[in-house]
């Protein structure tokens, strides 16, 4: 019997990410599978061998990144989350020196789930939040509502 789509979803964050067992890439991601928005808008990755250089990418940038699953749901073959991960910059992975600041983003993703492995996903996460708290952007100005709109 395979894996349910939650199981797969699970997995993936706990035992892939949490853990760092990179070795679980290929047993929960199909060879072709595209994985959409990972490092920037309309970007895709495609299989195991394309999605691995964007793994070591953040676990060097955050050894320690530590994802918690706030919600899953699952019909039929897709499963959707909200994820929050926590982390501390320790690498220089990200094209700036680690700046040592912990940070916490949020985000969303939906996979496909076939035969027990991944085959299609979508993520999206605050990454202009996660650049603020390592200071390499700014804050934007807020204009206080003073009513008249």
């Amino acid at each position: 019997m395979t894996a349910a789509p939650v199981e797969v979803a699970r997995r993936w964050f706990e035992e892939m990410w949490n853990q760092g067992r990179a070795e679980l890439i290929p047993e929960l991601l199909a060879a072709d599978a595209p994985i959409y928005v990972v490092g920037a808008p309309g970007d895709a990755r495609h299989g195991p061998e394309g999605f691995r250089p964007t793994y070591e990418k953040l676990k060097g940038a955050f050894p320690d990144i530590r994802f918690t699953i706030e919600e899953i749901i699952s019909e039929r073959d897709i499963v959707a989350l909200r994820w929050t991960a926590r982390m501390t910059h320790h690498g220089p992975h990200l094209g700036f020196a680690p700046t040592g600041s912990q940070a916490t983003v949020s985000g969303m993703g939906f996979a496909r789930v076939r035969d027990g492995k991944v085959v299609e996903a979508w993520n999206n996460w605050d990454m202009m939040g996660l650049l603020q708290q390592l200071g390499q952007v700014s804050h934007p100005a807020v204009v206080p509502d003073d009513g008249s709109g």
